[in-house]
């Protein structure tokens, strides 16, 4: 409510420059619901032939198992489609742009590894300091076994390195497929100076 407020007060005042994770872009552009449904557990095929038999514009609007699946079951559950529910709560109406940065996979992949071998000390630090479970943690669990001389050095950065790139291939993967991009870009730099041009 409170954001709804601040964007209708400077929807048609200023140009206002934001930045988030995929989610806030999400209720943004599609509003946010309190849909209420039972999670439960479905085989992936058994998913895709429901969902082609009843709702099939599902599949073209999810591409993956976990949306294809809540989809399903607020359906199911209520016999209405996840997508009709959330544009009929969109939080307001406002000309919004969305640009999202995508670097090439290379650039990204060297960023990791960078980083990887450049924080991996402080990395570790972080674990073995941390009493909490943490495994949902990207690498968390891979240092554990790291401290535990499951594995070594070597070793513990390959697999952190997969998981991230796992990670980052999902982030890309509800960019394109999940949000509405008015403009992509494979630079902060380039970005900048197409904004630089608008606002000027």
């Amino acid at each position: 409510q409170l954001v709804s407020e601040i964007i209708k007060k400077i929807n048609n005042e200023k140009i206002c420059i934001l930045g988030g994770t995929g989610m806030y872009f999400s209720v943004l552009q599609n509003g946010i619901s309190n849909i209420e449904f039972q999670d439960k557990e479905i085989d992936e095929n058994e998913l895709i032939l429901k969902i082609s038999e009843h709702v099939p514009e599902i599949l073209e609007k999810y591409k993956d198992y976990r949306r294809r699946k809540k989809a399903w079951l607020v359906y199911e559950q209520t016999g209405k489609i996840i997508t009709e529910i959330y544009n009929n709560q969109k939080l307001f109406e406002t000309n919004i742009k969305t640009y999202a940065i995508i670097p090439e996979k290379e650039t990204l992949w060297k960023n990791i590894l960078f980083r990887l071998n450049r924080d991996f000390e402080k990395m570790v630090q972080e674990v073995s300091l941390n009493n909490y479970n943490h495994e949902g943690i990207i690498g968390f669990s891979i240092i554990k076994k790291y401290l535990s001389k499951n594995i070594n050095k070597t070793q513990c950065i390959e697999q952190i390195f997969i998981k991230t790139r796992q990670y980052t291939k999902r982030q890309i993967t509800y960019i394109n497929n999940c949000l509405t991009i008015d403009k992509k870009f494979s630079s902060s730099d380039e970005l900048i100076q197409y904004l630089e041009k608008i606002i000027i």
